[in-house]
């Protein structure tokens, strides 16, 4: 998992919300998450910010 985080992504306390999912919920949970929402970014880039919105 990278390091590069945004701050929106960290709870109050510091918690990464990453980390999070990655160490609380169930592996085929996670994986899911992180492929549908590869999907979701593939699927709109065209129509929202282009190649940038892929990086």
């Amino acid at each position: 998992m990278s390091k590069l985080r945004l701050d929106y992504y960290k709870g109050k306390n510091g918690d990464d919300l990453f980390w999070f999912f990655e160490t609380f919920l169930p592996k085929q949970w996670v994986i899911g998450f992180y492929v549908l929402n590869v999907i979701k970014y593939v699927v709109r880039h065209e129509g929202k910010n282009g190649i940038e919105d892929l990086y």
